[in-house]
């Protein structure tokens, strides 16, 4: 069975959909990484009187004990307006029970790499407040007014560019400044800096929620 651990990951990182597979109701959760999908049914629970909450909701359990207390256990539960939720339920109430394959040495729960999913729609949603982050104190400068002369075709290009994988940056403009020292400078591409914008506003919450609360830094 799934840890709980597993489960929260799935309610986090991955895409759910309210949807009906051979005439059953229930959510598929889907992988914006790689496409994988798992449907669940609502197949409800049952309680002393008997099967409740059919075709309405889904409870399933996970392998995960509650601390201190065997007589509790994690489980999810989701409803055609609940996306999903986790939670430590009596073992005394009957959930299912949805077996899952173990992770693959090519990628171990304790993986450096951070999991992380999106939809498409998002994806434009958050390059479109990126794009506002990018042109603070630059609404003067020709190419960010070239930019947002086409701003909608621009970040539609540039968010099928990241989806398909065919981003790539553009050359970067050199110069020379003496304030307060003479530097010599690469400045970016203004549709560039749209992307440094937008992975600046992805990567501070999925970092956060791995470092230890204790972790400090000095500049």
């Amino acid at each position: 069975m799934p840890t709980l651990k597993e489960i929260k990951s799935l309610l986090q990182y991955y895409t759910s959909e309210w949807t009906t597979v051979n005439g059953i109701s229930g959510r598929k959760f889907t992988s914006a990484i790689n496409g994988n999908s798992i449907f669940l049914p609502t197949a409800g629970c049952n309680w002393d009187d008997g099967l409740s909450y059919r075709d309405s909701w889904g409870y399933y359990w996970s392998g995960t004990l509650y601390p201190d207390n065997e007589w509790r256990a994690g489980n999810l539960g989701f409803g055609s307006r609940n996306a999903g939720y986790s939670r430590w339920s009596e073992r005394s109430v009957d959930h299912y029970v949805r077996p899952v394959a173990e992770l693959t040495p090519s990628h171990p729960a304790d993986s450096p790499v951070l999991p992380f999913t999106i939809i498409l729609e998002q994806l434009l949603a958050d390059l479109i407040h990126a794009y506002y982050d990018a042109r603070r104190h630059k609404r003067r400068k020709v190419r960010q007014i070239r930019f947002e002369i086409g701003m909608e075709a621009e970040l539609v290009a540039l968010r099928d560019e990241l989806w398909n994988r065919s981003y790539h940056p553009r050359p970067s403009t050199c110069f020379i400044v003496h304030d307060p020292k003479q530097r010599e400078i690469f400045a970016a591409d203004f549709r560039d800096r749209v992307v440094h914008h937008l992975l600046y506003n992805y990567i501070p919450p999925l970092w956060n929620a791995r470092s230890s609360p204790t972790a400090i830094a000095a500049a």
